[in-house]
């Protein structure tokens, strides 16, 4: 299994995973770019409604 982080698309900084609500999400703490996984952005607009 790989145990590297992922890597910011934007800036290439390595990203940090924060939850909220219930979704984790990759989180870029230099540019503050967010990375959601398939079916997180669903999850939290359905929070929203």
């Amino acid at each position: 299994m790989d145990s590297k982080k992922p890597r910011c698309p934007k800036c290439s900084t390595e990203m940090s995973k924060i939850t909220r609500h219930g979704v984790t999400i990759d989180k870029c703490m230099k540019c503050k770019g967010l990375w959601l996984d398939k079916g997180e952005m669903e999850k939290l607009l359905k929070l929203g409604k």
